[in-house]
């Protein structure tokens, strides 16, 4: 009998991911991350990259989180300000300088690119209360 082969998925990934974070194996979350286009053409999203550098960052492992910053920005994801807080708390705790000007630089910029979406969703959100109002009354 043939056996059937699940498919990972985004969630599988994540999933394997949160646990090798929460277990502090940042060597495997980064084979993990890098295994994930080769066996199974996924390539990792935000929250996968996410958990790589959180991972790294609490190994005291700051220039492999910085690399997958920039992974990240090489793959047009755009990093959670957490995981720029993360790598930079790491780096002032080292007392590396040279990284964080940059690191800052990208945070900004990535402030500034979600500023938009940010206005638009609050603005939606400011109708919603009232158009609940006035079909309740």
């Amino acid at each position: 009998a043939k056996r059937a082969w699940l498919r990972p998925d985004a969630v599988f990934c994540g999933a394997v991911l949160g646990a090798l974070e929460t277990s502090q194996q940042w060597r495997q979350v980064l084979h993990f991350l890098c295994c994930m286009p080769t066996f199974w053409s996924l390539r990792p999203n935000a929250v996968s990259y996410a958990s790589g550098v959180l991972s790294c960052a609490g190994a005291r492992r700051w220039m492999h989180a910085c690399t997958l910053l920039q992974d990240m920005a090489r793959a047009r994801l755009r990093p959670a300000p957490t995981s720029y807080a993360h790598v930079l708390a790491e780096l002032e705790q080292r007392g590396v300088a040279g990284p964080e000007a940059s690191l800052l630089g990208r945070l900004a910029e990535s402030a500034t690119a979600a500023l938009p979406s940010l206005v638009r969703s609050r603005s939606q959100c400011a109708v919603a209360p009232r158009s609940a109002i006035q079909h309740s009354e």
